[in-house]
């Protein structure tokens, strides 16, 4: 439903906290013990051990001593990081993550070898994907998040590629709960910011690298209990997962697949800890259809119409953007109200008919066309002219070419084109007796807002699926735009309209974190 994509799905299909405690957690060491220098003389280790107690000294050291000039480097906020308010412990955990992916240096193994204790992984400053996971869970510890909201998982990562099988690799990361309930990935392969986001990538390049990705974890773990996760596919023990030799996730692609609308807006503009932040927000946020954000997340979240601009609550929609832009301007510790705001932003351009009616900026140009960035107070000089849902134009609410929930809207569709005649519109959602799908049947709008005199004049929208463009390409539903083009100035080409929607949103996101962030 939305323009800002997340590559993650089927995050919340898991019991993060685990399945089924294992009391069995040891594993082969891969260390010749003291005196020997042959692996036939490995001894066995609890594989809790490889995360350090929270009273470690090493680890508070680090702390005390090595976290604060990062946080100069990156201008953060060392009070903000040890205090204990609202928002302090996700703060500890974007620092923390952002610190391991900037000062510990990814390192290439070929062949199964010794997972790295914590301690060693700061002396070496290098480490592959479990020695930067182990790490970044001691230092949660250390820094004072409970054990409970922290789990280091092993299993898989699994690529899902356009026209392609997925491709499996073994992995290892970090899930985080964060303040809000929820959990969280914390991946360890993140490089930074100079390497995590390589510049230079075309965007058809990316959407053909990155696809979807989805987190198989096959056990859990943290410095108190081994879990172990039902997944019917599969039957590792825990010592095949440490003997084997892994399939290894290359880090550079474990960056480009974090590639979305918000990491364009805010690259540039915001420290990287916040980017990061606001990307796992997104992660966690996406789980249906095929991917979707928290707000979207109706088998969890209530649904409202006004977080998407859906229903034609336009309006409306954008007094919800503002107060949580408000909010975050007021304590730019409040992430989730940012990410919220963003989604909103984005929901507006890909749902609405703005762009339809909109003065465009450089149409031809792939990378800059677009259109202002609506503002809902002055509306007018923005648009080539008032929106007309006429007989004859090319949003015409008259004829057959759109369906109209009958259920509520019993008038004629000409009387439709007028109701709308002049204002912007966006397509009906979850109304009562107009599922078009699983997700649509079990969606409810508020009873307050189906309670508004002038509801019923939503039925006379086109639905949803006819009008948005939220993906590249049009769905079979899709009925307003062509998946024909007459060059880069059509204005009728869906392609064209998913461009200068993607900039137009990622101008206005931009331009909302700059003005906020202080």
């Amino acid at each position: 439903m939305c323009l800002v994509k997340s590559p993650l799905r089927n995050l919340s299909r898991w019991n993060w906290d685990g399945d089924v405690i294992i009391r069995d957690s040891v594993v082969p060491s891969s260390r010749p013990v003291v005196g020997s220098h042959s692996l036939k003389k490995q001894y066995d280790i609890d594989v809790r051990e490889f995360l350090v107690t929270a009273g470690n000294a090493v680890m508070r050291r680090t702390l005390h001593e090595v976290v604060p000039g990062f946080l100069k480097e990156i201008d953060g906020d060392l009070g903000r990081f040890q205090c204990r308010d609202r928002g302090a412990f996700d703060y500890r955990a974007d620092i923390l993550s952002a610190f391991v992916a900037q000062k510990i240096k990814y390192r290439t193994r070929k062949r199964q070898d010794p997972w790295q204790f914590p301690d060693e992984t700061l002396f070496l400053k290098t480490g592959d994907c479990e020695d930067r996971a182990f790490l970044i869970a001691s230092l949660l510890l250390a820094a004072g998040i409970s054990s409970f909201n922290v789990r280091v998982a092993l299993g898989k990562f699994r690529h899902h590629r356009p026209g392609q099988a997925p491709r499996d690799y073994d992995h290892a990361w970090v899930m985080y709960k964060n303040e809000a309930g929820n959990w969280t990935v914390l991946e360890p392969l993140h490089l930074g910011s100079d390497h995590a986001r390589p510049r230079n990538l075309t965007r058809k390049l990316l959407r053909a690298r990155t696809g979807q990705v989805e987190y198989l974890p096959t056990f859990l773990f943290n410095e108190t209990h081994l879990w172990r996760v039902r997944r019917p596919e599969h039957d590792d023990t825990l010592d095949t997962v440490r003997r084997k030799e892994w399939t290894r996730l290359d880090p550079k692609f474990a960056g480009e697949v974090h590639q979305t609308l918000l990491n364009k807006a805010l690259q540039g503009i915001s420290p990287p800890w916040v980017l990061d932040a606001l990307n796992r927000n997104f992660h966690h946020i996406f789980l249906v259809g095929p991917v979707v954000d928290e707000v979207d997340n109706v088998l969890v979240h209530a649904y409202d119409p006004r977080d998407h601009f859906d229903n034609g609550f336009i309006p409306e929609g954008w007094d919800f953007v503002a107060q949580r832009l408000a909010s975050f301007s007021a304590d730019n510790q409040d992430l989730n109200s940012f990410a919220l705001a963003a989604h909103g932003i984005a929901d507006f351009y890909a749902h609405s008919s703005y762009l339809h009616f909109a003065r465009l900026l450089n149409p031809a140009d792939e990378e800059n066309g677009r259109a202002e960035p609506y503002d809902p107070q002055n509306p007018g000089p923005l648009l080539e002219g008032p929106p007309d849902y006429s007989a004859g134009t090319t949003c015409d609410l008259t004829s057959h070419r759109f369906s109209v929930n009958a259920y509520y809207w019993k008038a004629t569709r000409q009387a439709a084109a007028d109701a709308w005649n002049g204002k912007l519109i966006s397509g009906r959602y979850a109304q009562p007796r107009d599922s078009h799908d699983l997700i649509e049947r079990i969606t409810n709008i508020p009873k307050a807002l189906l309670s508004q005199k002038d509801f019923p004049s939503r039925g006379a929208l086109p639905h949803h699926n006819e009008i948005a463009v939220d993906q590249h390409d049009a769905g079979s539903a899709h009925k307003l735009y062509s998946v024909f083009s007459d060059g880069p100035t059509d204005r009728m080409s869906f392609a064209n309209q998913f461009r200068w929607r993607f900039n137009t949103a990622c101008a206005h996101i931009r331009a909302a974190f700059q003005q906020c962030w202080h």
